[in-house]
């Protein structure tokens, strides 16, 4: 698990979710791309993610 999806930033072009890390509280922004976002499942109150290189620090 990454974190919990705090906010939403409404962009031109596609959407970015605003994950609250858990493990050290820095923001993680999640691009809403098809090839990034794989599955979003609400009830189950998960999302499926591909991360891009880059995304988080390794």
């Amino acid at each position: 698990m990454l974190g919990e999806v705090g906010d939403v930033i409404k962009t031109g072009s596609n959407d970015v979710y605003v994950l609250k890390n858990t493990f050290n509280k820095k923001q993680i922004l999640i691009p809403v791309l098809d090839n990034v976002v794989l599955e979003t499942n609400i009830e189950g109150g998960y999302i499926v993610v591909r991360l891009m290189k880059g995304l988080i620090d390794e």
